[in-house]
């Protein structure tokens, strides 16, 4: 996103070296430092995005969300699909239950964050789509960073990319630092080691260099995102937590029986 949309002469690796060793850093001094940032980031992000509705408010137009449905269930629910994929990532949230002051409330908790996360990003949609329109929309890359660019106050204060870039860099790091975090965290109990923190380094360095050679451009990114997304993560958001599931109530019927 940002050699595309702001710095396309400035190589890959440096925004993702930058990104990998900031989230190294705090994976390695622990689960409370970037749950603690992301406090703050959330309340940032959240704050731009007002800010950003307020400032196109006099660009939208309601009759663009018209008309609604036409073109039938079966359309919607195939653009539900990635957007579904994306929220199967909630169950990255079960390596947090252990270090909760009170499990039994997980459950609440992962929901509320859902339907939070879903109730933004519906916010979003509608404001791109009442802002410039379903066609257009659909014609544009980073929809978000465009409707940035039409700002224009008075003619003095418009161009507020920079509200994007820090929303974009903010959200990254929190979502890099809790997915780096559980993976050492999963790696460290798979291996029975006492502590993750030797592994921070080497796994940093395999992220590092998957996020350089996984995909080509953006394109390539957006194919995988639309094609291979959803069925990759269903593995590991429905069916790997199934069958666990499965084996530990078999487990627990060969105890009863015993």
């Amino acid at each position: 996103f940002l050699v595309a949309g702001f710095l396309p002469d400035t190589p890959l690796i440096v925004f993702t070296l930058a990104l990998v060793a900031v989230a190294a850093y705090a994976v390695r001094n622990g689960l409370e430092v970037f749950t603690r940032t992301n406090e703050i980031f959330f309340s940032l992000i959240i704050l731009f995005l007002i800010i950003s509705m307020l400032l196109t408010i006099k660009d939208v137009a309601l009759h663009r969300l018209l008309p609604v449905g036409d073109a039938g269930v079966i359309s919607i629910a195939k653009g539900a699909v990635v957007p579904a994929a994306w929220f199967g990532e909630i169950v990255t949230i079960t390596a947090l239950i252990p270090y909760l002051t009170r499990p039994r409330d997980a459950h609440r908790v992962a929901v509320g964050g859902v339907l939070v996360s879903g109730i933004v990003l519906l916010l979003v949609v509608i404001d791109a789509i009442i802002l410039v329109g379903p066609d257009i929309l659909d014609a544009i890359n980073y929809s978000g960073l465009q409707k940035y660019r039409v700002v224009d106050i008075a003619g003095f204060l418009g161009r507020l990319e920079a509200l994007v870039m820090v929303n974009w860099i903010t959200g990254g790091f929190v979502k890099v630092a809790f997915f780096y975090w559980a993976t050492v965290l999963g790696i460290a109990q798979v291996m029975e080691l006492k502590d993750y923190r030797p592994l921070v380094l080497p796994v940093g360095a395999l992220i590092l260099g998957m996020s350089i050679l996984n995909h080509e451009d953006v394109m390539d990114l957006q194919r995988f995102i639309t094609l291979a997304f959803p069925p990759f993560v269903a593995v590991f958001a429905v069916v790997w937590p199934l069958l666990l599931l499965a084996a530990d109530l078999v487990r627990g019927k060969g105890r009863r029986s015993s």
